[in-house]
């Protein structure tokens, strides 16, 4: 697997995500998509973009996990302030 890319897996279920819509895990920039834990199409693209977000922040340093997802919240909701 390229470590310089993202592979997104899209899943009927998962033992480790269970209840999350999504998950990225860093050891091998892969993001689990859970399709049952979605409403519809629109709420599966803002999971991949959310997970996307994990993925290109992955070498920050200076953010713990709770930071992270601040800014992956206020980046996915910025455009209703333009």
């Amino acid at each position: 697997m390229n470590m310089d890319n993202l592979h997104v897996d899209f899943r009927t279920h998962s033992r480790s995500c269970r209840d999350d819509r999504g998950c990225y895990f860093e050891e091998t920039n892969r993001a689990l998509v859970i399709l049952p834990n979605h409403e519809c199409v629109d709420d599966i693209i803002a999971t991949i973009v959310h997970e996307s977000l994990h993925f290109c922040m992955r070498e920050e340093e200076n953010v713990d996990e709770e930071m992270e997802e601040e800014i992956i919240f206020r980046m996915q909701w910025a455009y209703l302030s333009i």
